[in-house]
């Protein structure tokens, strides 16, 4: 499929699962269960260059797993060639989100500015706890990361048209 900067990863394979080319994956979603219903699937393995693939199955699993069936990996040793590669669907294809939700893949790359008005830094990545997702904000003086929960009270705003996220934070805590 050549080279595809509108794909957005959603899963990693992380192994094979039993002998009929069913694959273990790491999701990158809390909405799972909308997978069978996108409508173009790929799959790569250096997020670069991606390759078209069929949905066959799907069973979520707890702890932001599930299993996948793709068409033409029907055992384990296909499935096994499969391992470390990202599953991703083109962007149009999502749905669409609420006022309040994002798609961390919109997040990552906005600026950050702390309660004073003043630059954080940029949001280099989420991480997802039981309570609730923490932005990591990679500092704009080089120091260590900052992580500022991703919660109205720590982070109210997030304007998508200036790229920005407005936190109630200190460059300092």
């Amino acid at each position: 499929m050549g080279e595809d900067g509108d794909s957005v990863v959603l899963a990693r394979v992380c192994a094979p699962h039993g002998v009929r080319g069913w694959l273990r994956l790491a999701l990158h979603t809390r909405n799972a269960l909308d997978f069978p219903k996108l409508p173009r699937w790929r799959v790569s393995r250096d997020r670069r260059v991606w390759s078209p693939a069929e949905l066959e199955g799907f069973r979520p699993q707890s702890g932001g797993k599930a299993l996948v069936k793709l068409a033409g990996v029907d055992d384990r040793d296909a499935a096994a060639k499969l391992r470390g590669f990202y599953l991703a669907t083109p962007r149009r294809d999502l749905p669409e989100t609420e006022a309040d939700e994002f798609y961390w893949h919109d997040l990552i790359g906005m600026r950050a500015l702390g309660r004073d008005g003043g630059a954080l830094g940029e949001v280099c990545g989420l991480i997802r706890t039981g309570a609730h997702d923490i932005l990591r904000v990679a500092r704009e003086d080089g120091g260590d990361e900052i992580l500022i929960p991703f919660v109205d009270e720590c982070a109210p705003e997030v304007d998508m048209r200036a790229r920005v996220i407005r936190t109630e934070w200190e460059a300092d805590w």
